[in-house]
Order: structure tokens, then C-alpha cells, then sequence
């Protein structure tokens, strides 16, 4: 990855399962954010993907199969940036101040993001309350989410029999 991009765009699990989310507000948030990066490359660390696949694989047989026709597609036509975490971003994680109180999962993510000077699209709420991670926190959108383009906007549809609480979708 190159993280000379300008402010790179990051998601955790929380925001990606966030377009499942039962709460209108987060789910609104997640979906604009996705809606509107269909041109743009987003950034996942490849544990916070493979926490969403754990949270999914963990619902009823019915419940994945809706949501993966939309998860597939929806990760083949945007440009989702999956990267593991560098020895830069497990330093900062074990050994910086800021990060280390964290869970595992967190630090990492938060460190992350740090070391390429990224923002973080996140619902996770010990993240957004703590002030000292603000400068690489992505402001939340207040506006309404475009519909996917067809034939995603109908996967997306099928796939809302499934949706999840906030704890859910966070690897607690």
C-alpha cells in the first residue's frame, strides 16, 4: 500500500457491518460512505475483514445466504484496499502511549491507520470517545446514502434480512 496517498480512507468491522447495522443512524452513516466511494479506493486491514466473515459466519445459513451476494459483489466492484499490518504498525501498537491500552484488535487498526496518516471510518464508540485519536477519526456524514447502482442496490435489499447490533459487529 502506499501510504503517500492523501488521507487514505480506512474502515473497521463496524463500519463495514454497518450497513446492517439495526440502528437507522450508523446504518445511514455506512451506506453513504460506501455509496459514495464506488470510484475511490477505501483501506481494510485483513483482520478487521476477517472479523466481518466471523461475525457473518456465526448467523443462520439463510441470514449468509443473502448477505454474501451483496458482500461479494460489493468488494469485486469497489476498490477495497486489503492490507495486513507492517512491524511499524505492531510497534506502535505494543509501545505507543495512545494505542497500547487498547484491545489487540484496536491498537493494531488505530495503528494502522497512524503510520499512513490515514482517517478511520469507524462506529466502534471507545475509538470515537477518545479525543487522543480525533486527528485520524473520518468526520461522520450527515447525508442521505445514494442507492447502489443496479444489479448491487438489489443484493443490498435481500441481503437487510440480516442485520446486526453495534455489539455485533465489534469483536468483543
Amino acid at each position: 500500500m502506499n501510504c503517500n496517498d492523501t488521507r487514505p480512507d480506512f474502515v473497521d468491522a463496524t463500519f463495514f457491518l454497518g450497513m446492517h447495522d439495526n440502528d437507522p443512524d450508523r446504518r445511514m452513516q455506512s451506506l453513504d460512505l460506501f455509496s459514495r466511494m464506488q470510484m475511490r479506493s477505501l483501506h481494510m486491514s485483513l483482520e478487521q475483514v476477517g472479523l466481518c466473515d466471523d461475525v457473518i459466519w456465526h448467523r443462520s445459513r439463510q441470514e449468509q445466504d443473502a448477505y454474501y451476494p451483496f458482500m461479494d459483489n460489493l468488494h469485486t466492484l469497489m476498490r477495497i484496499e486489503r492490507i495486513g499490518y507492517t512491524r511499524g504498525d505492531l510497534s506502535l501498537a505494543l509501545k505507543d502511549p495512545r494505542v497500547r491500552h487498547l484491545p489487540p484488535s484496536q491498537a493494531c487498526t488505530i495503528a494502522q491507520v497512524i503510520n499512513c496518516n490515514g482517517k478511520l471510518h469507524t462506529h466502534d464508540p471507545q475509538l470515537l470517545q477518545d479525543s487522543s485519536f480525533h486527528p485520524w477519526l473520518a468526520p461522520v456524514s450527515l447525508q442521505p446514502p445514494l442507492p447502489f447502482p443496479a444489479p448491487l442496490d438489489g443484493l443490498y435489499q435481500d441481503s437487510l434480512c440480516l442485520t446486526l447490533a453495534l455489539q455485533e459487529s465489534r469483536y468483543v
